[in-house]
């Protein structure tokens, strides 16, 4: 799903970035964002989710370690849409709209 996405966010005119920090002393740094787009002059970092949508840590962890450089979240996933926690949550389709 995340080539998908990555297809569909590069028609729109997107550059595609992404985060990765291990740290291997302190598991509970650990994160990774799948893609990360300037929407605004803001960051917008985006996690790709095939299947359950419940848990997005590394997102959390990512809005707070970058708060004043980051614009609108987003997950992208099989469901409806809906915003839950600040972060706007999309089906796959809709992907060519951010």
């Amino acid at each position: 799903m995340e080539n998908a996405v990555a297809q569909a966010l590069r028609a729109s005119g997107h550059r595609l970035y992404f985060y990765s920090r291990a740290d291997s002393a302190a598991r509970q740094n650990h994160m990774e964002i799948d893609f990360l787009i300037v929407r605004r002059q803001k960051v917008s970092p985006i996690e790709v989710k095939s299947a359950s949508h419940r848990y997005h840590a590394s997102l959390d962890k990512f809005k707070a370690k970058f708060p004043k450089t980051i614009g609108e979240s987003y997950i992208v996933y099989a469901k409806d849409v809906m915003v839950r926690d600040g972060i706007t949550h999309i089906p796959f389709y809709m992907a060519m709209f951010l």
